[in-house]
């Protein structure tokens, strides 16, 4: 997509001579791998909840910003991220809820298992059958709420 992205817009790269040496550039994005790290190191060899980990991620974030030399993150920085934080937390908090109502619903009144009993029911033995009624179920369940999110960035 970048690549198509670059086309698109008539991009070109950079000169090999502008190029930062690999050292300088995996040295000054190190501090992005460490909160991977960190993740990954609590759920898969600690243990840990998914939900603590996560915490620890965080906390490994904020500590890499203060601590890097070649890019160090401010308090003010550190607020301002916050206050961007809570202000695109409530889009999201209501796009899990829709999801959980959704899912919610299709639990309780059994459409799931529908769903499912007519498509392989429909494909029978073809996967490919069974592929494109899936598709087209996915299709016709993504389009209300396509529509809706549209209307609701237009604003």
């Amino acid at each position: 997509m970048v690549d198509l992205e670059a086309v698109r817009y008539n991009l070109k790269g950079l000169d090999p001579e502008n190029l930062p040496s690999l050292k300088d550039a995996v040295l000054r994005g190190m501090k992005l791998f460490v909160p991977v790290f960190v993740l990954l190191f609590l759920m898969l060899a600690v243990g840990t909840t998914p939900m603590r980990s996560a915490i620890w991620a965080t906390v490994a974030i904020i500590v890499m910003g203060f601590l890097d030399k070649y890019d160090r993150m401010t308090t003010k920085q550190l607020l301002d991220g916050a206050v961007a934080c809570g202000k695109t937390l409530t889009s999201v908090i209501a796009a899990c809820a829709t999801a959980g109502i959704v899912v919610a619903m299709f639990s309780l009144t059994g459409l799931g298992l529908k769903f499912s009993n007519f498509i392989v029911q429909m494909g029978g033995s073809q996967v490919i059958i069974s592929l494109i009624l899936s598709m087209i179920v996915c299709a016709v369940q993504q389009r209300p709420i396509s529509s809706a999110l549209r209307r609701s960035h237009r604003r």
